[in-house]
């Protein structure tokens, strides 16, 4: 027995061979391939078939989207914690439903318009340089309006939203940590978001106005259930109903009086009240 196991241990151990999952001959079966954490700085080699579903790509050394257009059946594609300076080369994934691009160097929402299936897009925390903004194509939002459901747009460097009045579909708006100084820079655009439901702004100086939580919830209308982290409380919803019926009674009577010349200065509607 001895000399059997000798005689096994003599034996040559199988290799696998080295990037084999890149090889025509890698399995046909996969659904998920993680290329993530391998210090890629091309994305090349790799072996589309119909039953990739999921495609890891983090964490890696890329500076550009490419070679990706035959992954037609793709719906989840992670990208985040790369070098990549600009959105391209997606037009063929037409079934791509969530997409991360967070933690790169882009500074343009763009070039998404085809992905009609779309309905995550994770773009946070780019690493702008020096005076860089990120911006949007108002093109692209428009045609990603009828599918996107979840946008994270969190420490961009914004001022406002007032490009992402188009996204009525949205439900899921992570915007935390971004330049909007007052609630005036939020809730135009919030009112116009009709199916919002969960919204986080915590870390802008927005927070700090008076009546902040009770102006973003009125904007945001009944269906926002969540804002910064905290349910949307029922007493929060109250003092918004009376506020309201406060509000028209006051616009009832005026309306009752000879219109005179307003001699007061501009105030939000809450702190009018």
């Amino acid at each position: 027995v001895e000399r059997n196991n000798k005689q096994l241990l003599k034996k040559p151990v199988p290799t696998m061979t080295k990037h084999k999952v890149f090889s025509k001959k890698a399995k046909t079966n996969l659904t998920h391939l993680y290329l993530n954490d391998k210090n890629m700085t091309k994305i090349s080699n790799i072996y589309p078939t119909k039953n990739i579903l999921v495609l890891y790509l983090h964490n890696n050394q890329l500076s550009k989207i490419e070679k990706l257009g035959a992954f037609a059946h793709l719906t989840h594609l992670y990208l985040q914690w790369n070098n990549l300076r600009k959105i391209e080369n997606l037009e063929g994934l037409k079934n791509l439903k969530q997409l991360y691009l967070g933690y790169n160097k882009i500074t343009r929402l763009e070039n998404l318009g085809s992905l009609k299936k779309l309905e995550q897009l994770h773009i946070e925390r780019q690493q702008l340089d020096g005076t860089a903004r990120f911006d949007f194509d108002p093109e692209c939002l428009c045609a990603l309006a009828n599918h996107l459901k979840v946008l994270n747009i969190k420490k961009l460097k914004l001022a406002n939203i007032d490009a992402l009045e188009p996204l009525w579909k949205l439900e899921i708006l992570l915007a935390s940590e971004n330049n909007f100084k007052s609630t005036d820079d939020i809730t135009p655009v919030i009112s116009a978001l009709y199916s919002l439901r969960v919204l986080d702004l915590q870390g802008c100086a927005a927070q700090r106005d008076v009546h902040y939580r009770e102006k973003v919830t009125a904007a945001a209308g009944h269906k926002l259930l969540l804002l910064d982290g905290k349910m949307i409380s029922q007493s929060t919803r109250n003092f918004i109903k009376n506020f309201q019926t406060v509000k028209l009674e006051k616009q009832r009577r005026a309306n009752e009086k000879p219109k005179t010349a307003d001699t007061g200065g501009s105030k939000s509607s809450f702190e009018s009240v």
